[in-house]
């Protein structure tokens, strides 16, 4: 073999190995982006669920969605258990997955929730809301929840709306929950806040985060139902509920309502957000503000 065609070969040896390293470096990159998108997938259908999903209805979703085994989406439940970004939960005997809450949550850029026992950090204009995780939603994961704390910063801190209120700036909370929009109302400038959820465990579970926030006597958490003879008339009524619910409480949250009080709501489609605008529009409420995020809204409405 003559020195010119050795070095050829050796220039074509190179050049093959360059591609295979090449080609190997694009699957690797391929199956890192991925499972990179399965991560992201898997997590944000935990992230927005409406209710609780057990490991087995996760798994189902996430392969007819995403067209994947059931093996390689255990495998990357199992890395989002691991780092820390989902865990179980175990909620009338039944496993569930859902969002760690193991550490501080910044939601807005005043209010930051974080579970018992964790030291979170405080600076001037941080409102920390301290939160037990439970059957109830509330730790600030949900896109609703956001939004509602959303709009109160907007309503009680950026623009202050509660000071054109000549009522007692008293609230209500309709569907607590958690009891963290409660919370944040009363740690935002609200004087006197009504807790209400027609579940009893609800009800129980706010009146511990009630507690952890030390705020028993400005919030009262109640299982009743709301009334045209609930503390009326009342500076802003915050609820996050699905859109007919909000709909057919229009004539009572009007009644129980003073001049320039304050409506805050989500929990609603947007394609349900005009209907809803218009339905209490005609009631003399005008928005001042809305937004949204993941398929949800959340919106500020004042009574003329």
């Amino acid at each position: 073999m003559d020195k010119n065609h050795e070095v050829c070969t050796n220039k074509e040896k190179h050049s093959v190995g360059r591609k295979l390293l090449n080609f190997l470096g694009w699957i690797i990159r391929g199956k890192e982006a991925f499972l990179n998108s399965l991560l992201e997938y898997i997590h944000t259908v935990v992230t927005d669920a409406e209710t609780r999903l057990t490991p087995q209805a996760l798994i189902k979703q996430t392969t007819q969605a995403r067209g994947v085994s059931a093996r390689c989406v255990k495998s990357a439940i199992r890395t989002l258990l691991d780092n820390g970004s989902l865990s179980y939960t175990y909620v009338f005997g039944a496993t569930c997955i859902e969002p760690s809450f193991a550490k501080p949550v910044k939601i807005t850029d005043h209010f930051t929730l974080f579970p018992p026992g964790i030291n979170p950090d405080r600076d001037n204009d941080a409102i920390t809301i301290c939160i037990q995780p439970g059957i109830s939603f509330g730790s600030g994961r949900h896109p609703t929840t956001r939004l509602c704390l959303r709009a109160m910063e907007y309503a009680l801190i950026d623009r202050q709306l509660l000071q054109a209120c000549a009522t007692p700036h008293n609230a209500v909370d309709v569907g607590t929950g958690s009891g963290v929009l409660a919370i944040a109302a009363v740690k935002a400038g609200v004087s006197h806040c009504l807790a209400l959820d027609n579940d009893p465990v609800a009800a129980a579970e706010a009146e511990k985060n009630v507690a952890l926030n030390e705020l028993n006597n400005r919030i009262t958490v109640s299982h009743r139902e709301l009334n045209k003879a609930s503390a009326t008339p009342l500076a802003m009524v915050c609820a996050n509920l699905r859109y007919p619910t909000l709909k057919s409480l229009a004539p009572l949250f009007t009644h129980i309502t003073g001049n320039n009080a304050l409506l805050i709501f989500s929990g609603i489609r947007p394609e349900e957000l005009l209907p809803l605008m218009t339905a209490y529009g005609a009631r003399g409420f005008h928005t001042m503000w809305q937004a949204e995020e993941k398929n949800w809204s959340g919106i500020v409405m004042v009574k003329s």
